[in-house]
């Protein structure tokens, strides 16, 4: 079809795309069932909102590092968990807001087995509303999550290998905005807003990382914390992120 969000003619698109396997299956490890497809690495995973505290399987073969939810019954935040920002911190991937103390998780971190929600902060608000949640796993030489301060000059993350994709978010800046980067593309796009891609150079992608060039709020402010995504890409054409 023609839908102006994905296939308005003449733009361009671009598409990060992620393998969770071919198999949905439902995981018992949590106190409430979930519907999981996952490669181990990377999850999909569906539940019915209860209102309160719960545990929620992944199938993940590690602890999560990074967790996106979203309640797809409401117009409503995404919420986001990164392992770097803190156990009980949150970020909305729509907003440009620095991540916030909150109950998410009940302040327990992810374990090998199940991530937990709170009542609220979006994860888990409303009884009986259906909710999604992505799940990354860190991986050698495919995905690597973590953090670090900003100097306002050039720095360099080495992740382990040659990224095609990097997400990065100030977690104590705000106004900053969720960065998008890829191998195909010169300028970045952000998740939190509905622009076109911005002429502006943030990033170079290395043989073992990424280059974080100058001292963009966004990306480098002097002092402040960032948290990244990293994922190498796969395939002879395109970005076709793997995990």
């Amino acid at each position: 079809g023609s839908n102006l969000n994905v296939n308005e003619s003449g733009s361009g698109i671009v598409a990060w795309c992620w393998d969770a396997g071919n198999t949905t299956v439902t995981n018992t490890n949590g106190t409430i069932e979930s519907q999981v497809r996952s490669n181990g690495n990377f999850s999909v995973i569906n539940y019915t909102g209860t209102g309160n505290a719960v545990s929620i399987g992944h199938g993940l073969s590690t602890a999560p590092k990074l967790l996106i939810t979203k309640n797809i019954s409401r117009d409503i935040n995404w919420l986001v968990y990164h392992f770097s920002a803190g156990t009980n911190k949150s970020g909305a991937l729509n907003l440009n807001s620095e991540f916030s103390n909150t109950t998410l998780n009940g302040a327990t971190a992810p374990t090998e087995l199940i991530f937990n929600t709170g009542g609220g902060n979006y994860e888990n608000s409303f009884s009986g509303d259906e909710y999604v949640t992505y799940a990354w796993a860190a991986t050698p030489g495919a995905s690597n999550f973590g953090e670090y301060l900003g100097t306002g000059s050039d720095l360099t993350i080495n992740c382990g290998f040659k990224p095609a994709f990097v997400m990065v978010k100030s977690d104590t800046w705000s106004p900053s905005n969720w960065v998008m980067l890829d191998n195909q593309r010169p300028g970045p796009l952000y998740a939190n807003e509905s622009n076109s891609e911005a002429s502006l150079d943030l990033i170079d992608f290395q043989p073992n990382g990424f280059t974080i060039k100058g001292g963009s709020n966004d990306v480098n402010a002097t002092a402040q914390n960032y948290i990244y995504a990293a994922f190498a890409g796969t395939g002879s054409e395109g970005t076709v992120v793997s995990t």
